[in-house]
């Protein structure tokens, strides 16, 4: 072979890597007794054999070892190279992820604000009612002594619409009764009435001149417990409880108590 095709051979063989990884080698051949100075044409490989694919390289046995051995080198200094970009950004990586750790454990949680509960009507008056209260009461007794408490103070409007003084005194308790009997307590309760020419001399005037009076066309509202046996029906206003009927439950029923005079 001349030299310088030999030459030419050699740098074409080593121009790049690419080539090393091509289906087939580019050889040239000369005649021993031809002159010509110049390649005539591309060799095949010089095993014309079917071969299994391998690392993108068809491999004829022998012929192997070179390609190996480049690919080889070419994947140690890739592995290489990325194990070095690695130790350049782990510190960079590692600090930032410590920043982000320090600032999700230093960052305050906000915890929500407890939202105040939210009744219905039934409920908040049930609430208000048993309010101070000495025991207690369900909501279905409430519901039921209100309905009750109410009936009854509806009938003694009617009642002192046409002053059945004889009605009224059957839904009094007995106790009330005999304190409203006593002439002193009368005689005491007098000197309040509005009319200083007016005196008490029974139970029947107190009927028509103080318990009537005080009641006649009011509404009430609401009623308010003082125990489980003790009850106040009362009149809302604003924020206040006006009082106009005093009850006790006595053998299961409520009736009507007219509460003594102050000391």
């Amino acid at each position: 072979m001349e030299r310088h095709i030999a030459e030419r051979l050699y740098e074409f063989l080593h121009e790049r890597i690419s080539f090393l990884f091509g289906k087939q080698i580019v050889l040239a051949a000369v005649h021993a007794d031809d002159d010509v100075k110049r390649i005539e044409e591309r060799a095949h490989a010089f095993d014309d054999i079917d071969v299994a694919v391998r690392r993108r390289i068809k491999r004829s046995g022998e012929y192997r070892g070179y390609h190996d051995s480049i690919v080889t080198d070419l994947t140690k200094a890739s592995k290489r190279c990325i194990f070095i970009r690695m130790k350049r950004i782990l510190p960079t990586f590692l600090l930032c992820a410590a920043a982000l750790f320090v600032g999700c454990t230093t960052t305050g949680t906000v915890e929500p604000t407890p939202r105040a509960p939210v009744y219905d009507a039934f409920e908040e008056e049930y609430l208000r009612s048993i309010d101070g209260m000495e025991g207690s009461v369900s909501r279905e007794e409430f519901a039921s002594d209100k309905q009750t408490i109410l009936t009854i103070i509806t009938e003694l409007g009617r009642i002192m619409n046409t002053l059945d003084y004889d009605a009224w005194i059957d839904y009094v308790e007995p106790n009330s009764v005999t304190y409203w009997r006593n002439q002193r307590n009368l005689t005491q309760a007098s000197r309040m009435l509005p009319n200083k020419n007016q005196r008490l001399k029974n139970l029947r005037d107190y009927f028509t001149l103080v318990f009537v009076p005080a009641r006649t066309n009011r509404q009430i509202d609401e009623i308010r417990y003082i125990s489980n046996v003790r009850v106040k029906a009362v009149q809302v206003q604003d924020d206040s409880d006006i009082i106009f009927y005093n009850f006790v439950k006595q053998n299961g029923k409520w009736l009507v108590y007219l509460p003594p005079l102050e000391r």
